[in-house]
């Protein structure tokens, strides 16, 4: 009987065995199955894309062909070059990219100064379109003289079509010389018609900051642009309207396209306390950026923003800082909405490509990219000052409700 029973159970214990050698068989055919089938499908996707590669430059060669045995003109081989690498760029539908010749990049790495030769005009990027388009004519200026308003869109420089080029590119072209003629074509919207202005450069010198003290101890500070002396710019003159008895200040970044990066983080950073954040970005790899306070100093004075349609970008980063850790109010319009960053990227030959690289986010988290900061206090700009290159103080209505606000806190 026991004999029978130690054969039953040798029989179950080899069927056990058997059972398991043959899981452990299967399972390591499995694994080996699915890292075959993996690998054969990283490999297709690379023939894949090699192919893809090899058909795209199979067109290309074709095309060149094509252009050297029909095309009736001389060919201009820079050009095509150009033209191709320029394309590349343009296909990614992204305004903000573009390419860059030699002859572009010397310009554009050429040393800033804040006095030029040029016409005094304000220039930005419309985001729908990706043209240019006038921002803002300083009082005095070529381009006020001439008669160009805000809101023309720059189409021709000296004749040569511009409408395809990034700001930079045209920048370029409209600076120059002292006292030679640059000629420019608008196109008016509002009037949908073009228009040509004829005008002479003349030297033009645009602090990043001013400021002056108004009525009963306000200050007024127009920070005209973002750059690398912006910051001791707005600290000098903080100093000098707190010495003359300042006890509350509105901060006007209307019209201001944006700029250094850095330079809005150190401005905002005078009213933020030490170890938060100012804003951070975040590139395709998930990787972040930040920019935290850290000056050793936060200051407490009443303090209203002002903003419009075209506050943006280094403008959005200041305000929305502002707004987020509850230090000031926001008045006026809502802001532009350029919340990415570009990169100036060397590709050999002293060219270069200027490729968006991250996404910028606010200290609360939020992306305002194509969206803008809508202000505390919602006021739009009186409809018969928005073609006026100069608005005094007195007239200009979204200022004087700023100062309304400012008061009302100073009071608190």
């Amino acid at each position: 009987m026991n004999n029978k029973k130690n054969t039953v159970a040798s029989i179950i214990f080899v069927v056990i065995l058997v059972s398991l050698i043959l899981e452990t068989i299967l399972l390591v055919d499995y694994r080996a199955t699915v890292k075959t089938v993996s690998l054969q499908l990283a490999n297709e996707r690379k023939a894949s894309q090699d192919d893809a590669e090899k058909v795209t430059m199979a067109k290309i060669k074709t095309i060149n062909k094509l252009i050297e045995q029909n095309y009736l003109y001389e060919i201009d081989d820079a050009e095509v070059e150009k033209g191709l690498l320029t394309g590349m760029l343009w296909g990614l539908g992204d305004v903000y990219s573009c390419y860059y010749t030699e002859e572009e990049m010397e310009e554009i790495t050429q040393d800033a100064t804040a006095e030029y030769s040029g016409i005094g005009a304000v220039l930005t990027t419309d985001a729908t379109y990706g043209r240019i388009i006038v921002v803002k004519t300083y009082e005095g200026s070529p381009s006020q003289k001439a008669g160009i308003l805000q809101g023309d869109y720059i189409t021709e420089v000296n004749g040569e079509d511009v409408s395809a080029l990034d700001l930079a590119a045209i920048v370029t072209r409209i600076k120059g010389e002292e006292g030679t003629p640059v000629t420019l074509m608008v196109y008016r919207s509002d009037d949908e018609k073009y228009i040509t202005f004829e005008m002479k450069r003349q030297r033009v010198e645009i602090p990043s900051v001013a400021g002056e003290m108004l009525s009963e101890n306000i200050g007024y500070i127009l920070i005209e642009s973002w750059d690398m002396l912006t910051d001791s710019q707005f600290e000098k003159t903080m100093s000098e309207l707190l010495a003359q008895g300042m006890k509350g200040v509105v901060i006007d970044v209307r019209n201001n396209p944006g700029g250094v990066v850095q330079a809005a983080c150190d401005v905002l950073d005078y009213f933020v306390e030490d170890g938060g954040k100012l804003v951070y970005t975040v590139d395709k790899n998930d990787e972040e950026e930040d920019y935290i306070a850290d000056d050793g100093f936060k200051s407490a004075i009443p303090l209203v923003v002002l903003t419009n349609a075209n506050s943006a970008s280094s403008s959005e980063i200041f305000a929305g800082g502002i707004r987020d850790y509850k230090v000031g109010t926001l008045v006026g319009e809502k802001t532009f909405g350029k919340g990415i960053v570009q990169k100036i990227i060397d590709i050999g030959e002293g060219e270069a490509i200027k490729l968006t690289v991250a996404e910028y986010y606010l200290p609360n988290g939020e992306s305002i990219h194509g969206e803008g900061i809508e202000p505390d206090v919602d006021i739009a700009l009186s409809e018969d000052l928005l073609k006026k290159s100069a608005i005094t103080h007195e007239e200009d209505n979204q200022l004087q409700k700023a100062i309304s606000v400012l008061k009302s806190k100073m009071t608190e």
